[in-house]
């Protein structure tokens, strides 16, 4: 059986990384979507406070945990993730929360290939809504 590859596209907020996701995978590449803006859809239903705006590190967690799973899931061949965990350590350290050693021990352990696409910041396809929040001007501080 092949070994599974993960190349994961990474970058800011409303970079495009979504739309390269979807298309890779209606070329028929085993895809792991974005687990973000889910995590945030299931919590507004719930009118939880698990969220990036109202209890970060809750919301981190979930979300790196999740991203653990998407690694776990993956197929023999080749795997594309949009984000991975080493996303959310970047994050929680852009916010100024500690990183759970556990959490740094997963980055370790659970390799991604070593070549990573980044997506940059591009003005004409940026934009808001119920789940993505940032600023333009938070999205260049986060590319940074």
């Amino acid at each position: 059986m092949p070994e599974s590859k993960r190349v994961v596209l990474s970058g800011g907020p409303g970079t495009g990384k979504t739309s390269i996701i979807s298309e890779l995978e209606s070329r028929g590449f085993v895809c792991h979507h974005e687990i973000s803006r889910e995590i945030i859809q299931e919590e507004l239903q719930k009118q939880s406070d698990v969220l990036p705006w109202d209890n970060l590190p809750a919301f981190s967690e979930r979300v790196i945990n999740g991203r653990l799973h998407q690694f776990l899931d993956a197929k023999p061949g080749l795997n594309f993730y949009d984000r991975s965990m080493v996303d959310s350590l970047a994050y929680m350290h852009k916010d100024g929360l500690p990183l759970n050693p556990v959490w740094e021990k997963y980055v370790r352990e659970h390799r991604y290939q070593n070549q990573v696409f980044i997506t940059g910041p591009w003005r004409e396809i940026f934009e808001n809504d119920h789940e993505r929040r940032e600023s333009w001007e938070q999205l260049l501080h986060i590319h940074e």
